[in-house]
């Protein structure tokens, strides 16, 4: 094979190879895409059967529209995004569900995790917080954004819940043990979270409040993390140190917590880091069962 012969094939083997690259990364990204998010169904909005209720709010001091509302930012610039039960009344007190993301956009996360619909039917208000490089600062931030939410909706701020996915979980966990955090959750749900038992050791206990850990066992990133925070939060939670099986697959609850709290641990079997953890079902009713947050010294 003389020198030309060689440049040509070492020519096709250089288009065969971008023929992969063009072709094939973005066929096993939309594998990957369409393996981890939930399909457009579960992002409808739904109306929300409204019981009869005391007016909570004046419409005319709370502008915030119904509906789906992209691209709300913080003073400081942290974007989220806002939906609501399709026939939202501003006259009604909602549960907020604040949902973090990782290194993600906030409309992104909406369909990895597939909340909307059924949240909304549940009569809530979804937050979907895009995601930032994870700091002290930025966890008080992100703190800031219910506030944020309540000056334009109608919110119940005695019931507040928080999930999110790897630093979205770690974000949803900090904002309830931290003890400068800029407010308190009524209960949460972190997936993933980057945190360890012997770290939390480092916090004092916060009060008691409903927790579901989720956490995959295929999870090499965090190997094991999930059960070392559960078992943290229901030592806090004052619960009984023995665990008894959940009505929900792949889950575990420690019974007898305190002020009614509740704290569950589920393992998803075979799923990595990747992988959201699809107990949304169970997720919403142990946040629609928790204990309404009891206003604190100081708090309006």
């Amino acid at each position: 094979m003389d020198i030309t012969q060689r440049a040509k094939l070492m020519l096709y083997a250089i288009y065969a190879f971008m023929a992969l690259v063009l072709v094939g990364l973005p066929a096993t990204a939309f594998v990957l895409y369409k393996q981890h998010t939930y399909p457009q169904e579960a992002l409808q909005l739904a109306s929300y059967t409204y019981p009869d209720f005391e007016k909570s709010c004046d419409p005319d001091n709370k502008t915030g529209a119904a509906g789906v509302t992209n691209n709300l930012k913080t003073k400081k610039g942290f974007r989220y995004h806002l939906r609501t039960p399709d026939n939202y009344d501003a006259h009604y007190a909602h549960p907020l569900l604040m949902v973090f993301a990782p290194s993600l956009s906030g409309t992104l996360m909406e369909k990895y995790t597939g909340l909307t619909k059924q949240a909304t039917q549940a009569g809530m208000i979804v937050a979907y917080v895009d995601g930032k490089r994870l700091n002290l600062a930025a966890i008080q931030e992100f703190g800031s954004i219910p506030s944020e939410i309540k000056k334009d909706w109608c919110v119940d701020e005695q019931r507040v819940f928080l999930t999110g996915h790897s630093d979205g979980g770690t974000i949803s966990s900090a904002l309830a043990f931290l003890e400068d955090s800029p407010f308190r959750p009524t209960a949460i749900a972190p997936s993933a979270a980057g945190i360890t038992g012997e770290e939390l050791k480092q916090y004092a206990c916060p009060q008691p409040l409903s927790v579901m850990v989720m956490h995959n066992d295929g999870d090499t990133h965090f190997p094991g993390f999930g059960k070392q925070t559960a078992s943290w939060w229901a030592s806090c939670n004052q619960c009984s140190e023995t665990s008894t099986a959940s009505a929900s697959p792949g889950c575990i609850e420690y019974p007898d917590c305190a002020n009614g709290v509740e704290t569950h641990y589920c393992e998803g079997q075979g799923g990595s880091h990747l992988s959201w953890p699809h107990q949304n079902e169970a997720m919403l009713e142990m946040f629609l069962r928790s204990p309404s947050k009891q206003k604190e010294v100081g708090e309006t």
